[in-house]
């Protein structure tokens, strides 16, 4: 008798081009929310630039994994 417990696959394509939309807008971002921040807040301004573009990048993961599921 087998008592494993049967695993689903960890990273599919749908998680890595979700992913790696996540990524993008993180990336892309960053640099447009630093330029912000350090007129804004200058002493907070790295930081804060960090929380905006995790702040895109969430919903850009969620966007990404309903696109990705929709695709063959």
């Amino acid at each position: 008798m087998s008592d494993e417990i049967p695993r689903r696959p960890g990273w599919t394509k749908d998680k890595a081009g979700a992913a790696f939309a996540a990524w993008a807008v993180f990336f892309l971002a960053n640099p447009a929310a630093l330029e912000w921040t350090s007129r804004a807040f200058p002493d907070w301004a790295h930081r804060l630039a960090t929380i905006i573009s995790i702040a895109l990048a969430v919903p850009a993961y969620w966007m990404g994994l309903r696109f990705m599921k929709r695709l063959p």
